[in-house]
């Protein structure tokens, strides 16, 4: 018994190990800054006012989680409608220089309820698995209060697809919960 026990206390030790051996890493995973539940308030189409959005959509919910196996932000939008319930998932990763850029990258759309609804004229049918893939870089900043202004100046990005009559860059404020 004491012999077993030598030699398993041996083979744990770490003796006989060479430099090269296995190690894990112990460099952070790089954290996500705006974790949280936010609520739309606001939608701009440029500087301007878009209520129009909110003829369609009711409720619109932007959930942000660590991600603790790459890092960054895991992001759940859900958009909420008279006749239709849109879950897009995406993932944030802000820039390293300083500045106020994310980058996004569309994990698809999880959820659509009834299948292939849409918000109102000039809104593509909802389809699950949509955007699979697609990237964007939004401006994010944060204000004193803590709520988000999310800036998408791309002509075909997440949130001027869900302002289509809204030719402009699209912002977006959200208020913590």
């Amino acid at each position: 018994m004491l012999l077993l026990l030598s030699l398993s206390a041996c083979t744990n030790s770490g003796l006989g190990r060479t430099d090269d051996a296995t190690t894990t890493s112990t460099t952070p995973v790089p954290t996500c800054p705006w974790v949280g539940v936010y609520d739309l308030d606001e939608v701009f189409c440029s500087s301007f006012p878009f209520d129009p959005w909110f003829d369609d959509h009711d409720v619109a919910v932007l959930r942000i989680a660590q991600n603790d196996t790459v890092g960054w932000c895991d992001v759940e939008v859900e958009l909420v409608g008279p006749d239709c319930l849109e879950r897009e998932l995406m993932r944030l990763v802000g820039a390293d220089d300083g500045t106020d850029d994310v980058a996004v990258t569309y994990r698809g759309i999880a959820e659509c309820d009834p299948a292939a609804c849409v918000f109102g004229s000039g809104d593509d049918s909802c389809i699950l698995g949509a955007g699979e893939g697609e990237t964007d870089a939004f401006e994010l900043t944060v204000d004193a209060d803590g709520a988000l202004e999310l800036t998408d100046e791309q002509p075909d990005g997440a949130f001027v697809r869900n302002a289509p009559d809204c030719t402009l860059k699209v912002v977006t404020r959200w208020i913590p919960r």
